[in-house]
């Protein structure tokens, strides 16, 4: 998460389920795609726009609750710098409309040939889509769904591409924000259960002191080790700094064993969670070498180790732009 607005809340411990599909063979066509670039710690998910004409770069970001958090360039998009809502957003054949934006002047290094960076979007957009993340392919993609008619059996209902099964899928864990479109993941830490969000706007993944606490880390464990100063670095927002890296722990999601990754111990994550609450975000690097499927529309989540070929099923994007008012 690039982190923007401490909003996270007390979880309610309920799941909520529903059934997916699978339907591979009326895949609807993606509105979208973006590219998962960068390497090591500056990994992150670009995703092309066009605002008022001119082509622009997105940071894709699942745990910013913000629909625009603008850069430092927002301004030559002609984007209103005083908070007021963008009119209108392009992704690919989709144009969303009044999007709120809070200004950051962030910036960011843009790989040569792209578009300059206009801001992170986050959930208040994102949540409109389904989510499909290609670690091995470095693809993300939107698909959207037409309202089904009840007892109408619509072939652009949910629906799992190739390479997941039902098996695959489960439930996101229920927070008090969910609409805000927090993807939350039923997540166990060496058999503990741990409140865990997907972050898509961090290349890796973070636990606060009370998770560690929990895991029974300390300074002195074997497995925990103390970043270099120069890979310390402070949240934007609460203050809490990343000080330890924790190795070898066993991430288990649904019925998959989640690919190993170091995970930063963090003195605080700047959300609205009680500080004994553990909490832990996991970032892209956890998924690098994973198919990753984020339903909005079911609110689940369905992970699968990456097949050859899986987002070859998808159709071509439609030549005619929807125009959907939010």
């Amino acid at each position: 998460m690039i982190y923007l607005v401490p909003l996270l809340v007390s979880v309610i411990g309920a799941l909520r389920s529903s059934a997916i599909r699978v339907d591979t063979a009326t895949l609807p066509p993606f509105v979208a795609e973006g590219s998962i670039q960068g390497s090591d710690n500056n990994t992150v998910v670009l995703l092309p726009v066009t605002i008022h004409g001119q082509a622009g770069t997105v940071i894709l970001d699942v745990g910013a609750i913000a629909g625009l958090g603008m850069s430092s360039a927002a301004a030559t998009f002609g984007i209103p710098l005083d908070g007021s809502p963008l009119d209108s957003l392009t992704l690919g054949t989709v144009v969303e409309r009044d999007i709120p934006t809070i200004p950051l002047g962030l910036s960011f290094p843009i790989p040569s040939g792209m578009p300059p960076l206009v801001g992170i979007l986050g959930t208040t957009v994102l949540s409109h889509y389904e989510l499909l993340f290609n670690g091995p392919m470095h693809q993300v993609q939107l698909y959207q769904f037409p309202p089904s008619a009840p007892g109408h059996n619509d072939s652009h209902g949910p629906w799992l591409p190739a390479g997941l099964t039902l098996a695959d899928c489960m439930p996101m864990p229920v927070f008090q924000n969910t609409a805000d479109g927090w993807v939350g993941l039923p997540l166990r830490v060496n058999g503990y259960p741990i409140t865990s969000v997907f972050d898509s706007g961090s290349p890796t993944s973070d636990m606060n002191l009370s998770a560690a606490r929990l895991l029974g880390l300390t300074q002195h464990s074997s497995n925990v080790h103390r970043l270099p100063d120069s890979l310390v670095t402070s949240y934007p927002v609460g203050g809490g700094k990343e000080l330890y890296t924790v190795t070898d722990l066993v991430l288990q999601l649904g019925t998959h064993q989640v690919t190993p990754v170091p995970v930063r111990i963090v003195t605080q994550i700047p959300v609205d969670e009680p500080k004994e609450t553990p909490l832990l975000f996991l970032g892209l690097d956890a998924f690098r070498d994973r198919i990753l499927l984020v339903s909005y529309q079911t609110r689940q989540v369905c992970l699968s180790p990456a097949r050859k070929g899986v987002l070859g099923v998808a159709r071509s994007v439609s030549s005619r732009a929807n125009d959907v008012h939010k």
